[in-house]
């Protein structure tokens, strides 16, 4: 009789493991998510070409004939460009130089954007005759968002250039220096808004795991009501910072013949201390899409 009561508490106790174990299973539900910003404070500028004086008649001129200067997430501006430097209209005597450049964007929200580059090469001046003679630069361009001087309906990087160049040129047989506060733009500077894209992995517990090639990172739902999360770039977008908050929203949709609810940011506010092209951005999301992955 006693081996029979043991047994039968044996089988209760594993029973009731059983059930509580039934209990804390967790479900999982994965979906694409994907918010977008128009408002000011999410702009985020880029540079993908260095700066050059505008088209003015102004002589000496500086004009960027292209190269591999770019900015990366974090802000960073770096590669190496092919600038001429004319000094009449009829381009005859120039100089041609290929300047490393780095540099940085920054900006604060609400504030215009701004950028710095220093640009550092050598190259050669050439006079039509067959001959040429060596030639270096050593540039500063300081901008910032601001009307394009070739075309005030645009914004685009303006600022000033300054800097020196040495060498035997038209204006000195030892070099020159830029003259000071030269107008210069940078003709392929612009700006995009930030946006959220990523798939999510989300637990009936209300944890997410947001996934993806450009962004990716973590949040929580709490009480089934508003949700945190902080994504970082990744490969190329590495540098690139967002947290994330808002509230959650009950979806359903029709897989096969189920009706399948689940929890989704209804949405979406870009907090302060979040970076992209490191400038500081904020907002609200215009428009905030989720679907469920099946």
């Amino acid at each position: 009789m006693k081996n029979t009561k043991v047994s039968l508490l044996a089988l209760s106790v594993l029973a009731m493991g059983m059930l509580v174990a039934s209990a804390e299973t967790t479900t999982y539900h994965a979906y694409s998510m994907s918010a977008s910003y128009t408002n000011v404070e999410a702009k985020v500028w880029s540079v993908g070409g260095g700066p050059e004086n505008p088209p003015d008649a102004i002589y000496p001129q500086l004009e960027y004939r292209g190269g591999s200067v770019d900015v990366d997430s974090s802000g960073k501006v770096s590669g190496v460009g092919r600038w001429t430097v004319t000094y009449s209209a009829s381009g005859t005597p120039s100089s041609t130089f290929y300047g490393t450049v780095s540099g940085k964007l920054a900006g604060k929200v609400g504030d215009p954007a701004t950028v710095t580059m220093t640009i550092k090469g050598d190259g050669y001046t050439v006079y039509g005759t067959g001959l040429a003679t060596p030639f270096k630069g050593n540039l500063k361009f300081t901008g910032q968002v601001g009307a394009s001087p070739v075309n005030l309906n645009i914004q685009r990087m303006v600022g000033t250039l300054s800097g020196s160049f040495s060498g035997s040129t038209p204006m000195d047989p030892q070099g020159f220096k830029f003259p000071p506060n030269r107008v210069a733009y940078v003709p392929d500077s612009d700006f995009n808004y930030a946006g959220i894209s990523a798939n999510v992995l989300q637990s009936s517990k209300g944890k997410m795991q947001l996934l993806g090639t450009s962004l990716q990172g973590n949040g929580s739902i709490k009480e089934k009501t508003t949700y945190k999360a902080t994504v970082k770039g990744v490969g190329f977008y590495k540098g690139v910072t967002v947290s994330l908050s808002g509230t959650v929203g009950l979806r359903t949709e029709n897989v096969g013949s189920n009706a399948v609810s689940f929890l989704a940011p209804a949405t979406a506010e870009i907090l302060k201390g979040s970076k992209w092209n490191g400038q500081a951005i904020q907002g609200v999301a215009s428009s905030i899409t989720a679907r469920l992955i099946d």
